[in-house]
């Protein structure tokens, strides 16, 4: 059975925030926007996979993204 890891990153224009499930819990990171294209370089280098993106509904400027990876072992 496969077991996996969550991560979910908002982006906003003055940060950018990433919050990593595992099963030890959640691990809260905070980049500058000007790194996310590292940042997302980086998540597919360690094996994230982007499964949904979405813009906030209430018209702020901001955006979610999802990720998984799967558990070693």
């Amino acid at each position: 059975m496969s077991r996996w890891e969550y991560a979910e990153v908002s982006w906003q224009p003055h940060q950018i925030t990433l919050t990593f499930f595992t099963l030890q819990g959640a691990n809260v990171h905070q980049t500058p926007p000007a790194q996310w294209p590292a940042t997302l370089a980086r998540l597919g280098l360690e094996g994230w996979e982007l499964v949904s993106a979405i813009v906030s509904p209430t018209g702020v400027h901001e955006y979610w993204y999802y990720f998984k990876r799967q558990v070693p072992g």
